[in-house]
């Protein structure tokens, strides 16, 4: 159990990290990030909405991802933002006619192939420990569950209102 608490927790600081580092570049050089935006074949319509809200949605992860009791919707919206940036990637690398990236800080210097297995690695850890919290969770739910049920059964046997 503490190997897998570990993991979990060691997951979730990676995660952090990613999104901090993710939405802190993009609005430090907020500017840059907004010309990439409205340079990219996909992103050129609406470049000031995602300027905003990729950056808040990241910071968003964070504060779903810290507390335990939120951890589990933020490996799930984690995952699906990862997964949608991963989309991007395929798809800006198999039918965009110019391949611009608004990434920004370490990850500006990878090159697309490179982005999609960085992408790819920390999706996988993502489900990983998405996986880990919603098996624990069950578990959880399931002991209390059965602690309940056999509270139930003690209070029928003493009172005599079981069944046979």
């Amino acid at each position: 159990m503490r190997t897998k608490t570990i993991t979990i927790d060691s997951i979730a600081v990676l995660l952090i990290a990613l999104w901090f580092y993710a939405a802190y570049i993009k609005l430090r050089d907020y500017t840059d990030f907004y010309t990439q935006l409205k340079g990219s074949y996909l992103t050129s319509n609406f470049p000031l909405f995602l300027s905003i809200v990729i950056p808040v949605m990241e910071l968003a992860l964070i504060a779903l991802i810290l507390p335990l009791k939120t951890r589990k919707l933020g490996f799930a919206l984690s995952a699906i933002l990862l997964g949608a940036f991963t989309t991007y990637i395929i798809y800006i690398l198999n039918f965009a006619p110019s391949v611009p990236c608004a990434c920004g800080g370490i990850i500006s210097g990878f090159h697309w192939k490179q982005h999609l297995i960085f992408n790819g690695v920390f999706l996988g850890l993502n489900v990983i420990g998405f996986a880990m919290v919603y098996k624990q969770s069950w578990g959880l739910r399931m002991r209390k569950h059965s602690s309940n049920v056999i509270d139930q059964n003690n209070d029928e046997k003493q009172t005599g209102n079981q069944f046979t």
